[in-house]
């Protein structure tokens, strides 16, 4: 009986100890969010003197770096501010 609650209670502690980290909080930090919603606003407010085809275009681009930008935030192990702005600052 004692082997049995020794190995259950090993096998917990190994188990808490190798999922603590997949407990850390990851994620963009809200100025690196605010920074690309500022980005993505006035990219679009660029598009404005384009007309047609030319400003869906336009407008598609921005929304297609700000995806960019976040799937790059949240892949990044630590991001920081402002080392996880959109504007190259990822360098791999």
């Amino acid at each position: 009986m004692r082997k049995v609650v020794l190995v259950v209670v090993s096998a917990a502690i190994l188990s808490f100890g190798t999922s603590t980290p997949a407990l850390a909080r990851s994620g963009c930090p809200k100025e690196c969010k605010r920074e690309f919603s500022t980005t993505f606003k006035s990219c679009k407010t660029a598009c404005r003197s384009d007309t047609g085809a030319t400003r869906r275009a336009c407008k598609a681009t921005c929304k297609a770096t700000l995806k960019n930008a976040k799937a790059k935030c949240k892949a990044a192990t630590a991001p920081t501010f402002p080392a996880c702005s959109p504007s190259g600052a990822f360098i791999e």
